[in-house]
């Protein structure tokens, strides 16, 4: 079954635009998906149980509940994503940067540079993604999408409310 995940290459600010357009260009550029959350080092081997753990200790300033939702973002990255998934890029609340399908497992790499700036933040967590020409920077006149970095969308619900008809 195909699984449909809104995703954010990195948090939109219009205060510094330049942040997300250059970890976007990196991603779009080598057709991969990244995610932040570097400072976790490599979680990827980690049972759900260790990385609400590992989370916990590296953001001790996030509540629990934030705590809870890094964990279960960062999880379903790794874990839940698989090659033939729908992955959307979002671009704040109102645009799709990019739809792509997922090719490969989620991986870690310190290896791969998504940032030239001095972010400490670093994006090492990747999924292999073909981007599809159609819906790039389709702009909404109203939000469509929460902020989180990442999240599951039914197929209905995209639809209905994205008009993308390949869904």
């Amino acid at each position: 079954m195909t699984n449909y995940w809104i995703i954010a290459p990195y948090e939109y600010d219009v205060s510094h635009p330049g942040k997300w357009e250059e970890v976007w260009a990196y991603d779009l550029t080598n057709n991969v998906i990244s995610i932040g959350w570097g400072e976790l080092g490599d979680i990827s081997g980690l049972d759900k149980e260790e990385l609400g753990t590992a989370v916990a200790q590296v953001y001790p300033q996030l509540k629990s509940q934030a705590q809870t939702q890094v964990t279960n973002m960062v999880w379903d990255f790794f874990n839940t994503i698989k090659p033939g998934d729908i992955v959307i890029a979002r671009k704040g609340t109102k645009r799709i940067a990019a739809v792509g399908v997922v090719t490969e497992p989620a991986y870690f790499s310190r290896e791969k540079k998504t940032w030239t700036g001095d972010f400490a933040d670093r994006h090492y967590s990747f999924l292999n993604v073909h981007w599809l020409d159609a819906h790039r920077d389709k702009a909404f006149a109203r939000p469509q999408f929460g902020r989180q970095t990442i999240t599951r969308h039914s197929k209905v619900k995209l639809e209905r409310s994205l008009e993308l008809p390949y869904t």
